[in-house]
């Protein structure tokens, strides 16, 4: 990806993936940002204790430490939600 396939800024900026727009936000401002990257056996391993752990078991541990045992979630926001539990504990 380079600036000159694209028209202009806003378009540049629109082919960020979060990462890449995280790092160019941080750029202009003064915060400290840290970033972690984690295998998915690694974040199943940190939540339930079984790094082979499936989808399930991963959801009822999002929903056990959120104290919300009735939260009706997809997979792919409970593999989120277990993400941002495992980068609050960092």
């Amino acid at each position: 990806r380079t600036p000159e396939r694209f028209n202009n800024v806003s378009e540049y900026i629109d082919s960020f993936s979060g990462k890449d727009y995280i790092f160019f936000k941080q750029l202009n401002t003064a915060l400290p940002l840290k970033f972690w990257e984690y295998e998915k056996n690694e974040v199943k391993l940190n939540l339930t204790g079984y790094g082979f752990a499936d989808k399930k078991s991963v959801a009822k541990i999002v929903k056990l430490l959120l104290k919300q045992p009735d939260l009706d979630i997809i997979d792919d926001a409970s593999d989120a939600l277990a993400l941002a539990i495992l980068g609050s504990r960092n």
